[in-house]
């Protein structure tokens, strides 16, 4: 068993990149101990040796498309075995890292299933739901390709329950209590958690807002300012890309 602390496991990862271009790019920490950088365009590492969660968009100088990260399984077959980053058109991507956490990707861990057109093949997605909650609850959905429907195609997700899974990208992360549980939710899936999910998370997690903030509840939290509260509709949800 590995006994590498994350630094050192990134470094062995980017070990695969050929040596063509090693030179460091891209350089961004938030001057403690949070780190990213690329190697070229070739890979692109991101450390949080912090007890804080990271949540940033950070350039990856990688083209557009999603990369499974090598730190939590890399890829098998053209499917990601753990954690699958995607990088936009500009060559940026949404960084969530809990705390003493680390990724690595790098030009040949690219899925085979995915497009290179970036955000053209993303969708602004809003899944509500309407129900009677109580104070302090919290609320999650899951889903994704039943399986029953999916064995009519021929997809066996029982064995490979990733066929079933909805890459998403979590578009809300203002809500302080809601993104530590979307840190590593990188699937619409049937599971209650991934395997780099907050293991208080139940599946991808809600956001609570209401049409209406009462004087009595005291300071008004709003969606475009706190990510949940007074917004214009009275739902539970959750904003996500997916594809």
């Amino acid at each position: 068993m590995s006994t590498e602390s994350p630094l050192l496991q990134a470094q062995c990862a980017l070990e695969i990149i050929p040596n063509d271009d090693w030179s460091v790019q891209n350089w961004w920490d938030n001057s403690n101990n949070q780190i990213a950088f690329s190697r070229g365009n070739l890979g692109f590492v991101a450390i949080n040796r912090e007890s804080n969660n990271m949540n940033v968009r950070l350039a990856t100088g990688l083209p557009a498309g999603t990369y499974c990260d090598e730190l939590s399984g890399g890829k098998t077959s053209g499917y990601c075995n753990g954690r699958a980053i995607t990088v936009d058109g500009d060559g940026t991507a949404q960084i969530s890292l809990s705390s003493m956490d680390a990724i690595a990707i790098h030009h040949q861990s690219m899925t085979t299933d995915t497009p290179n057109d970036g955000d053209e093949d993303w969708q602004r997605t809003v899944v509500f739901i309407k129900a009677q909650t109580q104070s302090g609850q919290d609320m999650f959905v899951r889903g994704g390709l039943d399986h029953n429907a999916a064995s009519q195609r021929g997809l066996q997700c029982d064995q490979n329950p990733i066929l079933c899974q909805i890459p998403i990208r979590h578009l809300n992360l203002r809500n302080q209590t809601t993104a530590p549980w979307k840190s590593g939710d990188t699937y619409l899936d049937w599971q209650a958690t991934e395997p780099d999910q907050s293991i208080h998370a139940q599946g991808t997690a809600l956001d609570w807002t209401t049409n209406i903030w009462p004087a009595n509840w005291g300071e008004k939290k709003t969606y475009d300012l706190h990510g949940f509260g007074e917004s214009g509709l009275n739902q539970w949800g959750t904003t996500l890309l997916e594809t």
